[in-house]
């Protein structure tokens, strides 16, 4: 899922029905998923939701072939704006109609889970498995290497050199050829981490030929074991989720770190909601740091452009802008966020980061 995903849902016309529900694709526990739907939908009937959108959503929600156990949607105008089944339950689950999409709950589940490779490797090939951010593989490949002198003999003699000459070019070229194919694997889901695992002469050769980008992206998995086509072991299945967890709660440590850091020196942050609000006006906005609390009632004004944002709706009719409509500040700052190409990280309570307004970004450039 790319913010680029959720920055078309912002586009949508108010109002706009956010839904975060658990439906998993259980066969026993469908009905009560029925059940629960149905009593979801009358209380958001009573909040004046549309029968058209609601009609929309019931088949998103309700469908027995999507996998999965969570279930986040958006819907509006009578069709289904974006929707996705998670592979875990929701944190909480919310049904909220407003001017805009509710994505923060979205945001917090993406940042914990990375794009990712994994890669088991022998001296004939590779079992390549590219993960986007669900559990389930999006693509496998089995490489089968073209070279096939594969094992140093004991041949004695002088050709006992040549054999084993012969074996080491068949490995290097193996994996000369599985590395394209890993590289392949780790464009189309745009992967953060690569984990491999298997033969260690053939690792040894693999790193030389992968692209200079992927090297650092790079992690050896100890419990690997020999490829099995179709799956990974329970072993290695636990080791992949470690390391992938891992890696999403350093990059989160690194944008809070720096966030302290520029605050620290003021420059290159945004402290609190004005401050935030008039960086995101200038697309100056690199990083939004936010948290989720529904309880927080604060609102935004906001335009029919992402940096057409204010404190109050007077500051845009200045700007032009005919009719503001005003929304949750962390909805409408989220908005501009997403529009202007910044990222967002949705702070928890027990994260090691300080927002007393709530709300903070990294910007790209200081203040003049």
């Amino acid at each position: 899922m790319e913010l680029a995903e959720i920055a078309k849902v912002f586009q949508a016309a108010p109002p706009v029905l956010s839904v975060y529900v658990d439906a998993p694709h259980v066969e026993d526990v469908r009905e009560r998923v029925a059940v629960k739907w149905k009593d979801l939908r009358r209380d958001l009937t009573e909040r004046g939701a549309d029968e058209a959108t609601l009609a929309a959503l019931a088949g998103a929600v309700l469908d027995p072939h999507l996998e999965g156990h969570g279930f986040a949607g958006f819907a509006g105008h009578g069709q289904v704006l974006w929707s996705r089944r998670l592979p875990e339950p929701v944190p909480r689950e919310v049904a909220l109609p407003g001017p805009l999409p509710y994505v923060l709950p979205l945001l917090a589940w993406r940042q914990r889970r990375l794009p990712y490779v994994v890669v088991i490797v022998d001296r004939t090939g590779a079992d390549i498995y590219a993960y986007s951010e669900n559990d389930v593989p999006v693509d496998t490949e089995k490489v089968q290497g073209s070279h096939d002198v594969i094992h140093r003999v004991q041949a004695g003699g002088w050709s006992q050199l040549k054999y084993q000459h012969r074996a080491i070019d068949s490995w290097r070229g193996n994996a000369a050829e599985a590395a394209d194919d890993i590289d392949r694997a780790a464009r189309s889901v745009n992967a953060e981490l690569v984990l491999v695992g298997g033969d260690a002469n053939t690792l040894h050769f693999l790193r030389d030929y992968l692209p200079e980008a992927l090297r650092p992206k790079v992690v050896v998995l100890e419990h690997a074991g020999a490829r099995t086509p179709g799956s990974l072991s329970p072993y290695l299945e636990e080791e992949v989720g470690d390391r992938v967890a891992d890696a999403a709660k350093a990059g989160l440590l690194a944008v809070f770190e720096k966030f302290e850091e520029e605050r620290g020196q003021h420059d290159r942050a945004a402290d609190g909601l004005a401050a935030t609000v008039a960086a995101l006006q200038k697309a100056q906005v690199a990083t939004l740091l936010v948290t989720d609390d529904l309880n927080d009632s604060r609102t935004l004004s906001f335009g029919p452009d992402a940096t057409l944002l204010a404190t109050g709706a007077d500051d845009l009719r200045a700007l032009g802008v005919e009719s503001p409509q005003e929304a949750r500040a962390a909805d409408v700052l989220v908005r501009a966020a997403v529009g202007t190409g910044a990222d967002v990280v949705v702070v928890g309570p027990d994260d090691p980061v300080t927002l007393p307004e709530g709300v903070g970004a990294i910007l790209r450039y200081p203040d003049a």
